[in-house]
Parts: structure tokens; C-alpha cells; sequence
């Protein structure tokens, strides 16, 4: 039971920075394709002292990392480490490994096959549905098909909020003429000065016509600080409108 305990006190993050933490590995594994065995973390060299630590942090004194057939994803590696030093591997134990981890593999890619067909197929159902109510609906009934849409892909997306952004060239300004969002969501405004907060967004989206994303401000270039600057000012709003706190109680 102690081992077991301990093994899930030392699951590994479910993601990391292998060429930031593991510099001399990455280039060994990742970029020269080759298998690497340490015996001991020891017996690295110099220019891995990095990778020593990050070996330590994990409680492994040794380690064999195995590359595996590129996928679309990423990289495939199988990795075994050791609390001991100069644990009993056999030398026929490499290319064991490497037929197991290539099964391994190849049950990995077809489950994401899997999941990219039942991702089309969703698409495609709800590419079938909006297209079917906006080709029946009336003219007054077109408002409310776009929010069905809207709705259906923020269940397609898991996201909080979808909508129309249409914005006026003339006068740098944006406003919103259709949003869905979850309950207990705060929505977005309805209307900002899209040229003047955020001028980096305003320029790679509606002037160079780009599309962008981001999944954390920190991906905003450093240019974009008014930007970000903006939607962190917005997103404090937000959550000031919704906090408990902040809601006057009758």
C-alpha cells in the first residue's frame, strides 16, 4: 500500500517543460531520435546537470527513455525510472521495450482517431441543424437561429461565451449583436472602443484580417500590453458583478 500511495504522490504533471527542465535529454531523445539509458544519474554528463535535477525532483536515480513512432499530437516516449542506482536491466530489455511501447502507441493513436471522427461527426450534426434552421426560418426568426447557433457552438466548444462582433472601421468601436453564454457567466459588453483598448487586436484581426487566439493573456506578445491591460480591466469587472460581495442584498 506504501508504494502505491507513493506512486500517486509522484504522478507526474500532466504537462511539462522537457526542453526547459531537460535540455541535454530532449536534445538526446526528442531531436537525435535515440534511446538513452542512465544507469545513474550520477553518471551524466556535465552539460546535463539540469536534467539531473529535474531526475531528482522525481526521486529517480536511474532512468531509460525509449523514443517512439511520431504521431500527430507530438513526440511518443516510454520512460522507466528507478529509486536505486544500477537497477538489474538486461540488455535485451531495450528492444522489449521498444515493441511494447510501439502497441502501446498504436492503441493511443486509434483512440485519437476515434475522437477526431466523433468531433467531426458533432461538427458535423451541428453544421446540419443551423444550416437546416436558416434556410426555413423567416425574416424575424433569424435572430433567434443565430443564438441557437451561437448555443450550439458553445456546446460543440465547452467555451463560456459565443458571438457576433461587428465592428464600425469609421470609429475604431465594436459591439456585440448576438452572444449566448452559461449561466452564472457575466457577458461580455456590449459595446467597447475596440481601435483605442485594444489596438494590437484591432489591427491583426480587422485590419490584416488574421485570425488569432490565445489561451492566457501571457500569450499576448509583449506589444499587446494595452490590450491586455484592458481585458484584465474587463475581466475584474466581470467578476466584481458577480462576486457576493459585491451584489446588494434586499
Amino acid at each position: 500500500s506504501e508504494r502505491v500511495e507513493r506512486s500517486v504522490q509522484n504522478t507526474l504533471p500532466p504537462f511539462l517543460d522537457a526542453r526547459g527542465q531537460f535540455p541535454w535529454l530532449y536534445e538526446q531523445i526528442l531531436v537525435k531520435h535515440q534511446a538513452v539509458n542512465i544507469p545513474s544519474i550520477d553518471e551524466l554528463p556535465a552539460e546535463a546537470a539540469l536534467d539531473r535535477e529535474g531526475l531528482l525532483s522525481w526521486e529517480s536515480m536511474s532512468a531509460l527513455f525509449i523514443p517512439l513512432s511520431q504521431w500527430n499530437t507530438g513526440d511518443l516516449i516510454l520512460g522507466l525510472s528507478c529509486k536505486r542506482h544500477h537497477p538489474d536491466w538486461s540488455a535485451g530489455l531495450l528492444p522489449q521495450l521498444r515493441l511494447l511501447g510501439e502497441t502501446l502507441a498504436s492503441v493511443l493513436r486509434r483512440r485519437d482517431l476515434e475522437a477526431e471522427r466523433e468531433e467531426a461527426l458533432r461538427f458535423e450534426l451541428l453544421m446540419t441543424l443551423t444550416s437546416s434552421q436558416l434556410a426555413s426560418a423567416w425574416s424575424d426568426q433569424i435572430g433567434t437561429c443565430i443564438e441557437n447557433a451561437l448555443q450550439g457552438v458553445l456546446d460543440f466548444t465547452k467555451n463560456d461565451q459565443a458571438g457576433f462582433l461587428t465592428i464600425l472601421e469609421d470609429t475604431g468601436q465594436a459591439y456585440l449583436s448576438h452572444l449566448r453564454f452559461l449561466g452564472g457567466i457575466s457577458p461580455a459588453p456590449k459595446q467597447i472602443e475596440y481601435a483605442e483598448k485594444c489596438p494590437w487586436l484591432y489591427e491583426t484581426i480587422v485590419k490584416r484580417q488574421e485570425v488569432y487566439f490565445f489561451n492566457t493573456l501571457d500569450d499576448l506578445p509583449p506589444e499587446a500590453a494595452k490590450d491586455r491591460q484592458h481585458v484584465e480591466w474587463v475581466e475584474r469587472s466581470r467578476y466584481a458583478e458577480r462576486s457576493p460581495a459585491q451584489t446588494p442584498r434586499t
